[in-house]
């Protein structure tokens, strides 16, 4: 029986999400063994461990945001929110977040894609929930959406707003799974380090003066970009999720000119953990 999209659940640890897309790809690392002298290969041996990874993109809801608290977590060296439970039309995995990214555009909802690699087995088979299931997702629940228009660029104390058209956001995130002798699975999976990046499309010309560069020597009007659920619009709530730029480094910056069009600067910043 044909399985559609409508009645299959999304969910990160546990919690549910308004997901657009979503991919499940296994893998197996396998070499081919020769002996010397014959040319055909005589059977296969694994070269690597079996991982898997989850590939989802879903709308930004504010109030119940799955990955925005355990990459909090990461920045303070706290890995203790990992793996995370992942769910897609019934098949499990235990995930590790390897990259969140999204992109703040003008007139538009929020997106995130985010990816997880898997290096235990998956459970589960695919397969239909309903929608009157009592863990499918609740329309009803979805007033936390970020979308553009409730998102602000400003000053800790409120009293500036800084003038940004455009930004995307990507964090990045390296783990390092430790085996033992004659366990395909690994006994201990360590975070190993992690890359923030920010870009902002501004009307703005700066210059790059030096190498490393600080954020706030060019961008003085804000230090915090502050996500609002639509139905907030800029008031500040508890469900609200804060980036935090103004700490970060320059990396590049980008005059773009073209005909019928502003002047326009996109400039890359970077924190590393």
């Amino acid at each position: 029986m044909p399985i559609f999209f409508k009645n299959v659940r999304v969910a990160i640890s546990g919690q549910n999400i308004m997901a657009q897309s979503a991919s499940i790809d296994e893998q197996n690392s396998l070499v081919p063994i020769f002996a010397l002298g014959y040319k055909k290969n005589n059977g296969t041996s694994p070269s690597g461990p079996i991982k898997n990874s989850f590939n989802i993109s879903y709308t930004l809801e504010t109030n119940k945001e799955p990955n925005f608290g355990a990459i909090n977590n990461l920045k303070n060296y706290v890995e203790s929110s990992f793996p995370l439970q992942i769910v897609v039309a019934n098949i499990t995995g235990a995930g590790y977040l390897t990259n969140y990214s999204f992109s703040i555009e003008p007139n538009n909802v929020i997106k995130v894609n985010s990816a997880y690699d898997i290096y235990t087995p998956l459970t589960g088979i695919v397969a239909n929930q309903a929608l009157s299931a009592p863990n499918s997702y609740n329309l009803s629940n979805g007033s936390g959406v970020g979308h553009y228009w409730s998102t602000v660029a400003k000053s800790y104390d409120s009293t500036q707003t800084g003038a940004v058209l455009q930004m995307s956001y990507d964090f990045n995130i390296n783990w390092q799974p430790i085996y033992k002798i004659g366990s395909p699975y690994p006994i201990e999976v360590k975070f190993l380090n992690a890359t923030e990046e920010f870009s902002f499309v501004s009307e703005y010309e700066k210059r790059i003066t030096n190498t490393g560069e600080n954020f706030k020597s060019q961008f003085s009007d804000f230090d915090i970009i502050q996500i609002n659920p639509l139905s907030s619009t800029w008031e500040s709530s508890a469900s609200s999720i804060t980036l935090f730029p103004c700490s970060g480094k320059i990396i590049s910056n980008k005059i773009n000119i073209s005909e019928d069009s502003l002047i326009l600067q996109e400039t890359s910043v970077i924190k590393y953990y």
